[in-house]
């Protein structure tokens, strides 16, 4: 992209997408590639760039923290940032970029501080490592979106008890155990299991999303509800695209939003477990804020 008061090459700073898992972000950031971002070359099956999901859980486990437990991330130093900065300044221009751009892109770009087209990705883990990436793109733009956290602590749940029944060992896991091979699992998280711990969860990430809110502009914010999102595709869309600054045609703004799956708001209304969680937490303090104390 030429900008035209300088007539050279523009960077564009990155668009990054935060949210807590099974909120939506998934959702997002197909469509954010439907409107002409680029997403990454290789992910993995939720649309999280491989790259950046693997950057961001060794910024984690740098804090001493994982997905399902990050509040150690709000005791890093100085030293935590001028060490983890230093080795991304390097990573971010390197030929470890062809996970993320291709190699025809990496050739072309060579560091992603000097990228001049729109690109973005998405990892919930975001959430969390923010003040990293925005230490490295002081002007990226952010897109949030959450979730009820009733329908998310059950969905999680539920996904690793999934996870549980399906494990079997193989070979393969038979010789990490023979090595003790750091990274191996059995199951992703036994926190979320409980469904309040899901619920807690929730609320680390929400309230490090606050903070990140309270730093930026207006113009670096963007904020979605997911179930206002799905209800109403088009104009949350059209507001996308209006922050994003980029042109599509009201055909194809229509095509895009016909996408948006409508199903999945509230379920925990028909769950008794559900249920108890929302009788639990109907008076938290964020609970509140986020307006999730009533039942609609």
């Amino acid at each position: 992209m030429i900008n035209p008061k300088t007539g050279k090459l523009s960077q564009e700073q990155p668009l990054i997408v935060v949210g807590m898992h099974r909120s939506g972000t998934t959702m997002l950031i197909k469509l954010i590639e439907q409107l002409g971002v680029f997403v990454g070359d290789k992910k993995r099956h939720n649309y999280e760039a491989t790259f950046f999901q693997e950057i961001n859980r060794w910024l984690l486990q740098q804090a001493n923290c994982f997905w399902d437990n990050p509040e150690h991330f709000q005791f890093v130093d100085e030293v935590y940032f001028r060490e983890v900065e230093r080795v991304l300044e390097k990573r971010l221009s390197s030929l470890a970029l062809t996970e993320y751009l291709g190699l025809s892109k990496t050739l072309q770009t060579k560091s992603l501080f000097k990228a001049d087209f729109h690109w973005a990705w998405k990892d919930p883990a975001n959430s969390i490592t923010w003040p990293v990436w925005l230490d490295l793109f002081p002007n990226a733009k952010f897109i949030h979106i959450y979730r009820n956290p009733f329908d998310v602590a059950l969905s999680l749940q539920q996904r690793e008890l999934k996870r549980g029944e399906r494990f079997k060992i193989d070979w393969k896991k038979k010789l990490k155990e023979r090595f003790l091979i750091r990274g191996f699992q059995y199951q992703e998280s036994y926190r979320i299991k409980k469904e309040e711990e899901g619920v807690e969860l929730w609320k680390s990430y929400l309230q490090s999303i606050k903070s990140l809110k309270a730093k930026l502009p207006s113009e670096q914010y963007l904020e979605f509800k997911y179930e206002e999102f799905t209800v109403q595709p088009i104009k949350s869309l059209q507001l996308l695209k209006a922050y994003l600054n980029i042109e599509v045609s009201k055909d194809k703004l229509s095509q895009i939003a016909g996408q948006v799956h409508q199903g999945s708001r509230h379920n925990y209304l028909t769950n008794p477990k559900g249920l108890d969680l929302y009788e639990k937490y109907k008076e938290d303090k964020l609970i509140v804020e986020y307006q999730y104390n009533k039942q609609n």
